[in-house]
């Protein structure tokens, strides 16, 4: 059977902000808060030219919710400990609008409440949805993969197969049943948008689930530069866990991947996995960050012939350039994902 690929797309995206709220907005969400409370009702308030809804209630140590049908913004009345703004952009939404043109929509609203920018992303799921392909119980045993933990959800007509539960997820699940027992039959306009969608078929999909530290390996704690490599995101994660064919071997590492895993994994596009930067579970100190390239140079003296610094340096220039050309990396963006990784230390991360 032709496997028919229906949509691939961001599904949820969670990410946190930087900043300040502006002189006398505080006073002005709490007004709007009472005003929710007092009727049992969000209550309208306008942002950026826009109009979302405060509601009665926050979250946790964040004072205040604001939604509309796209977005939801939690935000903080202090930036001790937690960023003052969280975003978690709505699945409908996201496949609607397209990630770019809704988060860039979302920037604008959270510019709205003072002067705050984008800080991390905290969490990004990519989900494509496929007819031509099954997935069972049996099926589960045919895994490869980093995590141990696996689960099966059985909820009426729809299984949900999880596979990690860390900064890792994938889950593999009917999605035609999950939006029938959810009533929310209309999402199926996002498929009928496609000349190979069947009505009448099952609807599988597959979502890859990426968080914090695993973000950051990918060197993606930016959400415009996560949104450049979305097709090596989702290698990595199809990558991370593999369908494989048995075979003789008793080793089940040694099974050759399943080829419609292969097939669907290049489903955004040719992309290899993007590759992992292991990093310390801490930023280092400048001057531990000054002794390690003091060490390196020196290594590099020794390969190179030189002893002098400053030759070490310039030979070492167009070595490095060429391996971050080889792996595909912007120096810019292991230094933005280093800049935000500070500021997730000093209290401004998600």
């Amino acid at each position: 059977m032709t496997i028919r690929v229906l949509y691939c797309g961001v599904d949820t995206l969670e990410a946190s902000f930087a900043g300040t709220l502006s002189e006398g907005m505080a006073e002005k969400l709490d007004a709007a808060k009472s005003a929710a409370q007092a009727s049992d009702s969000p209550v309208p308030f306008v942002l950026a030219g826009q109009t979302l809804y405060v509601h009665g209630s926050g979250s946790g140590k964040r004072a205040w919710m604001i939604t509309d049908d796209r977005m939801l913004l939690f935000v903080s009345r202090s930036t001790k400990g937690i960023p003052p703004v969280t975003l978690k952009l709505r699945a409908s939404a996201l496949a609607t609008y397209g990630h770019e043109a809704l988060y860039a929509e979302a920037c604008k609203v959270v510019a709205g409440l003072g002067e705050i920018v984008p800080n991390t992303l905290s969490r990004i799921d990519l989900a494509i949805d496929l007819q031509g392909f099954e997935f069972t119980d049996d099926d589960t045993k045919r895994l490869v993969c980093a995590a141990e933990y696996t689960a099966i959800h059985k909820e009426g007509q729809g299984t949900t197969y999880q596979i990690g539960k860390g900064d890792a997820v994938m889950r593999i699940y009917r999605k035609d049943a999950e939006l029938k027992a959810k009533g929310k039959l209309s999402y199926a306009r996002v498929w009928e948008n496609g000349p190979d969608y069947n009505p009448s078929a099952p609807v599988w999909r597959i979502e890859v689930q990426l968080r914090g530290a695993i973000l950051a390996e990918l060197n993606a704690r930016s959400v415009p530069v996560a949104f450049t490599k979305l097709g090596a995101l989702f290698a990595f994660g199809m990558e991370w866990c593999q369908l494989r064919v048995p075979s003789a071997d008793y080793t089940k590492k040694r099974w050759p991947v399943d080829p419609k895993w292969a097939l669907i994994s290049a489903a955004w596009g040719a992309s290899a996995p993007e590759p992992r930067i292991r990093k310390a579970s801490k930023m280092e100190r400048e001057d531990r960050v000054v002794s390690r390239t003091i060490g390196a140079c020196a290594s590099l003296g020794a390969y190179s012939g030189q002893s002098d610094l400053l030759s070490v340096l310039m030979y070492a220039l167009p070595v490095m350039e060429k391996y971050l050309k080889d792996h595909g990396m912007e120096f810019s963006d292991l230094v933005a994902d280093k800049v935000a990784r500070i500021a997730s230390e000093e209290g401004l991360g998600f």
